[in-house]
């Protein structure tokens, strides 16, 4: 009589893709914490085995599926550019420390006090910089994630909305209403 379907779903976006499926006539079977995982749900969910247009919903469905994965992935890779960045000028900031050793070791007493005040006006500079254009960066990277999270969000709706046509024989409005 039922189609089952076992899927994992993270507790803090449980609800909101819980309706997503919704639309596609799933209900939950069983729920239960996942094993592995301290964060998620395990979901058994089912529906209906004699639901009509069952190919053309499964298509929509990996298209839902596929777009919250892509909204995962998107999260993933938010800070990736100031992650590199940060990374960068830490790495300039050691080599910095590093001449300065070694220009200390090699060095009369004068030569490495000069040189001692140069590397530390250097240090601070870059730190400064790097507050600054990190802040910055980070403004970007938030608006770009939020701008391309709500594209994704809203064809996920789309796409939900068309399944419970399907499904329900009307517009039921659906989607993940920004959870993920």
């Amino acid at each position: 009589e039922y189609d089952y379907m076992r899927i994992l779903v993270n507790k803090d976006l449980f609800d909101g893709i819980m309706v997503s499926y919704s639309c596609f006539g799933w209900e939950i079977f069983e729920k239960v914490p996942s094993s592995v995982f301290s964060d998620t749900m395990e979901v058994t969910l089912m529906r209906s085995r004699w639901i009509e247009k069952k190919d053309k919903l499964q298509l929509l469905q990996v298209y839902m599926e596929s777009g919250y994965s892509d909204i995962g992935k998107l999260r993933k890779s938010k800070y990736k550019r100031s992650t590199i960045l940060g990374l960068s000028v830490g790495l300039l900031a050691t080599l910095l420390l590093c001449v300065f050793i070694h220009l200390a070791i090699k060095a009369s007493f004068i030569a490495t006090f000069v040189c001692f005040v140069i590397v530390c006006v250097l240090i601070v500079a870059v730190l400064i910089w790097l507050l600054i254009a990190l802040s910055k960066l980070k403004k970007v990277e938030d608006r770009q994630y939020e701008h391309r999270r709500n594209e994704m969000v809203l064809e996920i709706e789309k796409i939900c909305k068309e399944a419970s046509s399907i499904v329900y024989g009307k517009n039921v409005k659906g989607g993940e209403n920004g959870q993920a």
